[in-house]
Parts: structure tokens; C-alpha cells; sequence
């Protein structure tokens, strides 16, 4: 008569029905499984209710008169609203100390860059972007509030159109932006088809608004494109790449 076997729950080892496991050692019986893990979604409630807007407008407003009188790089400040203009959330540039003030005046569009996002409602951080110094081709890196890294925007070199690869958590490129030279204040989305699905966009905001500041307004409409959490954040801080990259120290 044959003797029965099992698969042990842990590594799967399959042996006689014995009480330890004879390739891992756990005890059969008292073996509990390790949780599954929530759906993005669900671990960062906050974050979904920011990104997952089919349009939004991220606005940053005039923060002091020294960037007009005195031509001072300022730390950046965003507020982000919804496609009915209730407040959503509040990005805010790390500026601590002397050395973050030196690489604003020196860098200035170049600098090592880092935002913090927030949720409205409540204050709390909800994402991070994280950025190197460059000299050409940019690369911005997003991270939960916990760490954890969800995507990048990296932008490639083409000498005929403005390119940005959109990356998800699981390192594969989604989307891309592709703006010709021409539309200077046009970024469409494209999926990897090559079918636009979106755009992000630059607001007028006047002639002496848009001569002598680096406060700009943009609207990111990404339509009903399907996409998952990580890819809605990336989305989402592919507009604070483009607002560097092309639009920042625009008056100097």
C-alpha cells in the first residue's frame, strides 16, 4: 500500500504526510501563510484619490516679489485642483538651508530636485518625486509616501520632437509624450500603440505673467485611459518634469 504525500505549504516540497517538512523544516501544522498584499489601491487610499482623475489642473502661483525685483530662483509650490476647481492637493519643493538657495541660483532648471505631495483633505504625504542634476536629458523618479518606488518620466533625446518615456513600478514603459518643437505648450500622451489618449498642456497666464515669472499653470487630461495606480502617479508627475524641463527660468 502506497503511503500518502503532501505538498509542504511553504516550499511546496512534496513528501510522505509528516508533521515537519523534510526540505524546509517547518512544522506542517502551524504553518500561516504570509498575507496577501492589498492592491495598490487600497495600501494608498489617499494617493488614489489624488491621481485617479480623468482631468486636473496643477496651477503654481506667484510666491514672491524677489523673483520679480531681484531674478531669485524661489523654491517651487503647486496647487492642484479638480475639473470643478475644489483643491486637491499641494506639491512643495524641499528648500532647507544655504546649499538648497546656492543650487536654485546656480542650477537653476538643473538643480537636484525633490517635491513632496499632499493630499488636501488631510495634509498628509501622499507621493515624492525625486530628481538628479542633469545636463541634458532629465530623469524624475516617484515614490509612495512609505518608499515604495512606483515609476519614473525620463526624457529621451530626438533632435525633431520632445520625447518622454513613462515608466510603470513594474519597469516598463506605458506611454510616452511626443511634442513637436512647434507646439511649444503641448505635450500629447500617447499609448504604446502610438494612439493619443491625453495631453498635458500649458495655460496662457499673460503677457506679464508669462515674461517676467516662472509660474505656470498646466491641465493633464489623460481621458478614460485604463491604467493602474502606479501608472496614474507617474502620469501625474510626468506634468512637474515637463514644467521644469521646458518652463522653468522661461523669463531669463
Amino acid at each position: 500500500m502506497s503511503q500518502s504525500t503532501i505538498e509542504c505549504p511553504k516550499c511546496g516540497f512534496e513528501q510522505p504526510n509528516n508533521e515537519e517538512c523534510v526540505a524546509c523544516g517547518v512544522i506542517v501544522a502551524r504553518f500561516k501563510p504570509p498575507p496577501k498584499p492589498l492592491p495598490l489601491h487600497e495600501k494608498y487610499k489617499s494617493l488614489d484619490l489624488l491621481v485617479s482623475r480623468d482631468r486636473f489642473f496643477i496651477e503654481q502661483p506667484v510666491l514672491s516679489w524677489s523673483e520679480l525685483l531681484l531674478n531669485w530662483e524661489i523654491a517651487k509650490k503647486y496647487l492642484v485642483r479638480d475639473e470643478k476647481n475644489r483643491s486637491v492637493g499641494l506639491l512643495s519643493e524641499h528648500s532647507k538651508g544655504v546649499l538648497a538657495i546656492l543650487r536654485r541660483l546656480l542650477l537653476g532648471s538643473h538643480r537636484p530636485l525633490e517635491i513632496d505631495v499632499y493630499a488636501y483633505h488631510n495634509q498628509s504625504v501622499v507621493l515624492h518625486l525625486d530628481r538628479g542634476f542633469f545636463w541634458f536629458h532629465s530623469d524624475l523618479f516617484v515614490f509612495a509616501a512609505d518608499g515604495a518606488r512606483l515609476g519614473s518620466v525620463h526624457r529621451r533625446f530626438n533632435p525633431f520632437v520632445r520625447v518622454y518615456d513613462l515608466v510603470n513600478q513594474k519597469g516598463r514603459v506605458f506611454a510616452q509624450i511626443r511634442s513637436p518643437f512647434w507646439r511649444w505648450w503641448t505635450f500629447p500622451l500617447l499609448d504604446m500603440n502610438g494612439q493619443r489618449f491625453g495631453v498635458i498642456s500649458k495655460k496662457w497666464g499673460g503677457l506679464f505673467r508669462e515674461w517676467a515669472t516662472d509660474s505656470d499653470d498646466f491641465l493633464v487630461d489623460v481621458g478614460t485611459f485604463a491604467k493602474s495606480l502606479d501608472e496614474q502617479a507617474v502620469l501625474f508627475a510626468a506634468a512637474i518634469s515637463v514644467d521644469f524641463d521646458f518652463f522653468e527660468n522661461n523669463h531669463k
